[in-house]
């Protein structure tokens, strides 16, 4: 008994991401650029689906919603990882800012 609450332990312990810190990087700077897109865009078109969007853009990045939603309760239980991930995203985000205010100019 004791060799098989071991095993679970020592499993629980080494859980792999369902969406590696780099991949979950990338796709929440995809993610945030397709917000603020919607956003401007429903300004025009009232009637978009963002939930057709937003299940396309998952199925686009070769993910299932389970997976997404996995990933976002796997990292939101790290939060240490998860900040960096998210700093990260953060300074991405800024440079594609940056270089788009650049080019307005």
């Amino acid at each position: 008994m004791f060799a098989l609450l071991g095993a679970v332990l020592l499993t629980g312990c080494s859980e792999e991401a369902p969406i590696s810190s780099q991949k979950m990087e990338d796709f929440l700077v995809d993610y945030y650029t397709l917000e603020g897109a919607l956003r401007y865009a429903q300004r025009s078109n009232k009637s978009l689906d963002r939930n057709a969007v937003y299940a396309d853009f998952i199925k686009d990045h070769g993910y299932t919603v389970e997976q997404v939603d996995s990933a976002f309760a796997y990292w939101g239980a790290r939060p240490r990882e998860y900040k960096k991930i998210y700093d990260k995203v953060v300074e991405r985000l800024e440079k594609k800012r940056d270089e788009v205010a650049s080019q307005l100019e």
